[in-house]
C-alpha cells in the first residue's frame, strides 16, 4: 500500500450545528495526516446539518454519514465506536475544529514514545487561553494521568477531544459512553487513562474548542446537569474496585463537579430558583472535604473551596471579583 500509516477514525456527533459544521469537517478532511475515516453521526438534526453530512459523504470517500433518531451525544459516540475501522480513534464535537497538523503531530508523538494516547493543548475560540504555555512533552503513566484529571492538575483535560487513542482501549476494556447522560466524557476519559500504559502530552495547541451559549454546556441550568455528579460517584467506586491508591484524588473529582455545578448556577440569571440545589451542593462539599483531598487541588481551586466552606458571604463576592478580573484581562488582550 502507498500509505502504510495506521488508519485513524474520527467520530463527529452532529446535532443542529449547521453554522459550524463545514469548518469542523473541513479541518478533518484537510489534515496533513491523510489516512483517516470520518464518521459523521447525525443525531436527528433539523437545521440542515443532515444534508451537509450527506454531501461530504458523496464528495470524499473517507467520509461516512450515519443518520439516527435524536438519542444524544453519548449514543452517537458509541455508534461511532461500533462502526469505526481505525486502529486509532479521535473525537471532535461538530462545532469545534482541528488545526491542520493535529493528527500528524499526535501520531508522531505516539509512535516516538510508544504511547497509547496522544494529548495536545487546545485553544478556546470564545476567549484567549491566558494559561496556555509551550514547553517540553510530558510523559505520564495511566495512573498519573488519571490522578491529574481527578485533581484538575492541568496536564490532561477530562474531555474526549484533543486526543488520539488506540481503539483497543475502548473495545478491549468495554469502555463506552453512558447513554442518555450529558457530559459523558466525565464518565469515560479517566477510565481510558487507567487502561493506557503510557500517555504523551504535547504542549502544542492543536485543537480549537468553541464555547457557545446555546450548547449543552452553555444553556441555562437545568436539572439534567446534575447527572454529572454520577461521574464523580462512579470514579470513587472505580478506584475502590480496582484497588488504586487514588481515593483522595477521586474525592477531589467529585468535589470539583459539585463546585462546577455551583458556579454554573451562580452565573445563571435565573439561578435563584435553584437555591435548594445550591444548599445541597455546598453541603456535599462540606461533608466530603478533608485536607488530604483538597491539598491535591490547584491553589485557585483550594482557595475557592475554603471560601465556600466559610459561607456564601465569602464565596460569592470573591467569585464576582475573580470573574471581573478575568473579564478585564480579556478586554486588555483585545485592545
Amino acid at each position: 500500500m502507498a500509505d502504510a500509516k495506521p488508519l485513524i477514525s474520527i467520530i463527529v456527533p452532529v446535532y443542529n450545528t449547521k453554522q459550524y459544521l463545514c469548518r469542523c469537517v473541513d479541518s478533518i478532511i484537510n489534515q496533513t495526516y491523510r489516512n483517516t475515516e470520518v464518521l459523521l453521526i447525525d443525531d436527528g438534526s433539523t437545521d440542515g446539518s443532515s444534508e451537509i453530512c450527506d454531501k461530504y459523504a458523496i464528495d470524499d470517500y473517507r467520509v461516512v454519514t450515519i443518520h439516527k433518531e435524536n438519542t444524544g451525544q453519548s449514543d452517537s459516540q458509541n455508534i461511532g465506536l461500533q462502526k469505526a475501522k481505525g486502529e486509532f480513534i479521535a473525537f471532535v464535537d461538530s462545532d469545534d475544529f482541528m488545526l491542520p497538523n493535529m493528527l500528524e503531530v499526535l501520531m508522531q508523538k505516539i509512535n516516538a514514545y510508544d504511547a497509547d494516547i496522544g494529548v495536545c493543548s487546545y485553544i478556546r475560540t470564545a476567549e484567549p487561553d491566558f494559561d496556555a504555555v509551550l514547553g517540553d512533552d510530558i510523559i505520564l503513566s495511566g495512573l498519573e494521568a488519571m490522578g491529574d484529571i481527578f485533581t484538575s492538575g492541568g496536564k490532561i483535560n477530562p474531555e474526549t477531544w484533543a486526543k488520539v487513542y488506540r481503539t483497543s482501549l475502548f473495545l478491549d476494556n468495554d469502555v463506552f459512553f453512558p447513554k442518555g447522560l450529558t457530559a459523558g466524557d466525565q464518565h469515560t476519559t479517566y477510565r481510558l487513562m487507567f487502561y493506557a500504559k503510557k500517555i504523551i502530552r504535547t504542549m502544542q495547541p492543536l485543537f480549537c474548542y468553541t464555547f457557545r451559549s446555546d450548547s449543552i454546556t452553555g444553556v441555562s441550568f437545568s436539572k439534567e446537569r446534575l447527572n454529572v455528579l454520577g461521574a464523580g460517584k462512579a470514579a470513587i467506586s472505580f478506584v475502590k474496585e480496582k484497588q488504586i491508591s487514588l481515593e483522595n484524588h477521586a474525592m477531589c473529582f467529585y468535589i470539583g463537579l459539585n463546585l462546577y455545578l455551583i458556579n454554573q448556577i451562580l452565573k445563571d440569571s435565573n439561578g435563584y430558583i435553584w437555591s435548594g440545589v445550591l444548599y445541597d451542593l455546598r453541603k456535599t462539599i462540606l461533608s466530603c472535604c478533608s485536607w488530604d483531598a483538597i491539598r491535591l487541588l490547584p491553589k485557585r481551586r483550594r482557595i475557592g473551596i475554603q471560601l465556600l466552606c466559610m459561607g456564601w458571604w465569602a464565596y460569592k463576592p470573591a467569585r464576582k471579583i475573580y470573574m471581573m478580573a478575568r473579564k478585564q484581562r480579556l478586554l486588555q488582550w483585545i485592545k
